[in-house]
């Protein structure tokens, strides 16, 4: 009896740390550790009303500058164990423009109305890492070395993750304008690839990489997702508190523009 009960222990101990779950703890702590704030496990009522659990949601900032507005920079991560099966960038030549690129970033309807006037912010977005021109940008990202019976998890996470940022951001607040930012971010335990196609060769070329962006096109509206190989994730954190910090200056802006213009709600 005892040997059965310890061989089911050290079962559901193994299982347990290979999934993502150890991940999520490691990754709050490391926000925490970069002056956010963020939370396990939260739940999101999706824009069709169903309920879906988010692993990790945090914010920089956020602020309520009278009863009747929110202002907010938030982040909200999905975390993956993969240490068999890596995951692939696949890269877009094209090149980068920060105002397009805070479009693709989740936002609330409010923040929409005013996203014409983000010019004014294009040499401050594009100096922050998140917005940076370093950071490759893919418009796939596949998990490899699967057969056509698996199921593709990259594909998975990355759809799910998209889709509650976007329903996050537009949540409703009970006689509040919500002017929110919500950042996706997908954090991989596992190998990290990047693959660009060489023109010389006509071949693909495969590197490995420690962070890349996904201009996302499967939902609804374009978004741009992070990346993260979990071992980096420290660094990440430490330079996302300033693209943070630069989107809620654009949210409070916008909010300060159509709440005291002259076409106020």
């Amino acid at each position: 009896m005892c040997s059965e009960e310890t061989t089911l222990l050290d079962e559901v101990h193994k299982w347990v740390n290979e999934q993502g779950y150890p991940l999520e703890y490691r990754i709050c702590k490391i926000a925490r550790r970069n002056s956010m704030t963020a939370s396990i496990g939260r739940h999101i009522i999706s824009s069709q009303g169903v309920h879906r659990e988010a692993d990790i949601i945090g914010h920089r900032s956020v602020e309520q500058p009278d009863s009747h507005t929110a202002i907010e920079s938030r982040f909200l991560v999905e975390c993956k164990y993969s240490k068999k099966r890596p995951w692939i960038g696949f890269s877009d030549s094209l090149g980068r423009n920060p105002r397009l690129d805070i479009i693709a970033t989740p936002h609330s309807r409010s923040v929409s109305r005013g996203t014409d006037k983000t010019w004014r912010y294009h040499h401050a977005v594009s100096r922050t890492s998140r917005y940076s021109s370093n950071t490759p940008i893919c418009f796939r990202v596949a998990e490899g070395l699967c057969t056509k019976r698996n199921t593709d998890r990259a594909y998975e996470a990355i759809q799910k993750t998209c889709g509650l940022a976007w329903d996050f951001a537009n949540r409703r607040i009970a006689n509040r304008h919500l002017f929110s930012f919500v950042a996706p971010i997908l954090v991989i335990d596992g190998p990290l690839f990047i693959a660009k196609y060489d023109d010389k060769s006509e071949q693909i070329q495969v590197s490995e990489c420690s962070h890349l962006q996904v201009s996302w096109s499967g939902t609804k509206r374009n978004t741009l997702v992070d990346v993260v190989k979990a071992d980096c994730a420290d660094d990440f954190f430490a330079s996302l508190s300033e693209s943070l910090n630069v989107l809620h200056s654009i949210a409070c802006d916008i909010a300060l523009d159509l709440l005291n213009g002259p076409n106020q709600d």
